[in-house]
């Protein structure tokens, strides 16, 4: 991506795109599969199909172009992209990214890869635009955020007539969006910054200064003792020290409720115990017979340096496969509520499919249950004060955690890159982990 950009005003030649293919896929693998790393695809293994659903359940999106008309093909494209605008009736340049965007990822020139190439040629469009190699928004983070959209709009006009107005509108709203998230990742941080030159006259500790930065950024619920003490690892007492010192100096406040708040505050899930719900139908056996018969679900949550960031993933406990998964800053009915709808749809609103969930509020919300009996979707909930109740959907995140966000033990910056980790691992989960 970086080379893309900061490289904008030179030609791209197909050179280019072998190397960003290179650099992808140094070693030839993709996963566990082998795959031509250096060059465009043969079709040696079949025509280039995208291609959704779990086993005897696959639907076919997308057919690419043969592998012999990529040559004449990917000459056009080129030749098309690295003319002037001038040359091309004064074409908006956000316009042409659009186009570019839409041209490529059809063509799918390559094994794998093709839509984080697709990516980085929209990026470098839109930095001619621009007219800087200075990024400042992210469209392909904002397409990751939508990617249901995307691909609905995408398969929408592919399978159309030549008519690319509805995939521009969306690309322009996208873009919009984009910008928009930008501006609110800008306003945080004049925000943060002008919080502490208010406060630049206090002499605050370590643990201090670590606190109020976490609750500056993505920090939801009340801040208690308690909290403090986890957090910071310290003891309930040093926590109280700490939180009276900035009340003292006016730094945070207490709340109505007797509790101290500095904005958002994080909490861990809270479990309804007292709440009417569902049986527990599954009673730990955690087997199926078949594809839809029974469904998991659980989220877990990962330390960012812009705060806490949450997935939840649906698991198809006879396929083994995560049907339905969701990235967010917020813990609430909606990120749950995202992977359900996701895995409803990925498995064609399925009929008398038992959901199983663990007590967490988000799960017993009413949005929530609704969702479920309008689809038809069983209801299932564990136990209360039972650990293994949810054991299938906790080792799942747990595999989570220890191959991706563990493995890779990077400074994870916020929402958009924990995504992008996950789609690649949810992608490798089901399509290489499983066989």
């Amino acid at each position: 991506m970086l080379s893309a950009t900061y490289r904008y005003q030179q030609l791209l030649l197909l050179d280019d795109l072998l190397g960003w293919h290179r650099a992808l896929f140094p070693d030839g693998y993709s996963g566990l599969y082998r795959i031509q790393a250096f060059s465009t695809r043969d079709d040696s293994k079949g025509p280039m199909q995208v291609v959704s659903g779990g086993y005897g359940h696959e639907r076919v999106h997308f057919v690419a172009p043969s592998a012999n008309r990529l040559p004449d093909e990917l000459d056009k494209f080129l030749l098309w992209f690295n003319t002037s605008s001038n040359e091309q009736d004064d074409i908006d340049l956000v316009i042409k990214a659009g186009i570019a965007h839409l041209w490529f990822v059809t063509l799918h020139p390559f094994d794998d890869g093709n839509g984080r190439l697709t990516r980085a040629i929209t990026e470098r469009m839109l930095a001619q635009s621009d007219k800087s190699a200075q990024r400042f928004y992210s469209m392909s983070a904002q397409i990751l955020k939508q990617r249901n959209e995307y691909y609905k709009i995408l398969e929408r006009t592919q399978k159309g007539d030549t008519d690319i107005t509805y995939w521009l509108v969306w690309f322009l709203q996208t873009l919009e969006q984009s910008l928009v998230a930008a501006q609110e990742t800008t306003d945080k941080i004049i925000s943060k910054s002008g919080f502490w030159q208010t406060h630049r006259q206090h002499a605050l500790n370590t643990r201090q200064v670590t606190m109020l930065n976490i609750l500056l950024t993505d920090f939801y619920g009340k801040l208690t003792t308690k909290k403090w003490s986890v957090m910071t690892k310290c003891s309930i007492d040093t926590a109280l020290r700490d939180i009276n010192n900035l009340v003292g100096k006016g730094v945070l406040k207490k709340s109505e409720a007797s509790g101290r708040s500095k904005g958002k505050g994080k909490s861990t899930t809270n479990s309804r115990d007292d709440q009417k719900c569902a049986d527990d139908l599954v009673n730990r056996n955690f087997n199926a017979h078949r594809p839809n018969q029974l469904w998991v679900a659980d989220f877990t949550y990962i330390k960012t340096m812009n705060g806490w960031v949450y997935t939840a993933f649906i698991i198809d406990v006879f396929a083994r496969a995560i049907v339905g998964w969701k990235v967010s800053n917020r813990m609430n009915t909606d990120v749950v509520m995202a992977a359900l709808n996701q895995a409803i749809a990925d498995r064609n609103k399925p009929k008398d499919v038992i959901h199983h969930s663990d007590r967490g509020v988000q799960y017993l919300s009413m949005r929530y249950t609704d969702k479920m009996k309008d689809c038809g979707v069983i209801a299932s909930v564990g136990t209360a004060g039972d650990s293994y109740d949810n054991a299938l959907a906790e080792t799942v995140n747990g595999l989570y955690k220890a191959e991706i966000i563990h493995y890779l033990k990077q400074n994870w910056t916020g929402v958009n890159d924990v995504e992008l980790a996950t789609f690649e691992w949810v992608d490798w989960f089901n399509k290489t982990r499983n066989d």
